[in-house]
């Protein structure tokens, strides 16, 4: 196997194709990413066995052939490169038939002699069936990724939620595109006109995929259509030539529909920046040892935020307001979880609703297809 290609080339597709390596993998071979060389183009795959990403990039073949190749250590060298340099990539005097290779990397005076193992043993793990395919914008792809991922829990007991909901409704003429995420304390919602008629059942995608999506989809551009595939236990992002397959989690996401607020009639708005500022403020007192989370307490158009420690420190902030009610009003929410819900709510001004003191809170900023719910912690 020998080619030449432009570092900027291979640096990304070597990037969004490793996404898929898990780096505390202990099987050898699941660190390498597979490069076939042929028809002057190589292919690129790499996995975790739950999780599988290719891509292909036209470039100069002198001999065909493949190889895996070590992931960190070639995407260092990549790394170290000049811009515009243009790589070979030499394999051509290995022995074919032993399963230690060597790889000549050579850039400018630069030679680097890697060792690589033979491709014979990597795995495939994924058919090409599928039962439906959308279509939806990178723009909006990602939107509805970023504007919900932050709630996906983080804790393995709690298995069902360490992902993220997709799925579609029927809403009169539209079929929408939904995503949720939850932990258990808060949950996010997005949904997105798609021009398909196709029923999507709920699919949960994996925690880690779903972050890996987040940090490649914006390398593209954002008008660019994501086509999704979906199976009963996989789902398939295809982005150019960029290919990323995932196993979904086996499990069943409890019924959101039930915790999210439907008659609160109290309703706070009030500038949603002005709000942000404030709460990371008093929080620095949470911070060093708080258990009460930041005191929302709300007289006319008055907010007043409190936050204190176990230490005797009290942090209090007022913010102008616009308020429903004439009784005051006491609440109180873990202000990382407000922070963030705030900060993927659009537009300047920020609603809340409310019915009881320790009852969910509904969040929503200008754009209607996008909700956060939090619940209250005790005061």
């Amino acid at each position: 196997m020998k080619f030449s290609i432009s570092k900027d080339l291979i640096q990304k597709a070597m990037q969004h194709v490793g996404s898929a390596i898990d780096p505390k993998g202990i099987v050898q071979i699941l660190s390498y990413i597979k490069i076939v060389a042929k028809n002057n183009k190589i292919f690129l795959v790499a996995t975790n066995l739950d999780t599988e990403a290719s891509d292909s990039l036209e470039c100069d073949v002198t001999q065909e052939g493949s190889l895996a190749i070590p992931t960190s250590t070639v995407n260092e060298i990549i790394k170290k490169l000049p811009a515009n340099t243009v790589i070979t990539f030499d394999a051509s005097e290995s022995n074919l038939d032993d399963k230690a290779k060597r790889l000549l990397i050579l850039a400018g005076r630069g030679k680097f002699e890697v060792n690589s193992l033979s491709d014979s043993e990597f795995p495939s793990i994924f058919s090409n069936d599928f039962d439906s395919e959308i279509s939806i914008s990178i723009k909006d792809l990602l939107f509805m990724i970023k504007s919900t991922m932050f709630s996906m829990s983080t804790k393995p007991e709690m298995y069902h939620l360490n992902g993220l909901l997709l799925h579609t409704a029927k809403e009169e003429e539209d079929n929408n595109l939904c995503t949720i995420a939850t932990d258990g304390h808060r949950l996010s919602f997005v949904k997105n006109k798609i021009s398909e008629s196709q029923v999507i059942p709920n699919l949960i995608i994996p925690r880690k995929s779903i972050i890996e999506l987040s940090r490649i989809l914006p390398d593209y551009d954002q008008n660019t259509q994501v086509n999704i595939k979906f199976a009963k236990n996989k789902v398939l992002f295809s982005i150019g030539t960029l290919k990323y397959i995932t196993k979904l989690l086996d499990a069943d996401f409890p019924n959101y529909s039930r915790v999210v607020p439907k008659n609160n009639n109290k309703i706070l708005e009030l500038n949603r920046d002005n709000l942000i500022s404030a709460i990371n403020r008093v929080s620095v007192v949470y911070k060093m040892g708080g258990a009460r989370g930041v005191k929302f307490t709300i007289d006319g158009n008055n907010l007043t935020l409190v936050c204190s420690s176990a230490f005797g420190d009290i942090a209090t902030e007022d913010l102008e307001c616009v308020f429903s009610d004439k009784e005051t009003f006491e609440t109180s929410y873990n202000p990382d979880f407000v922070v963030e819900a705030l900060e993927n709510c659009s537009g300047e001004k920020v609603r809340f609703s409310f019915s009881e003191t320790s009852a969910p809170t509904l969040l929503e900023g200008d754009n209607k297809n996008c909700y956060h719910v939090v619940m209250p912690m005790r005061f």
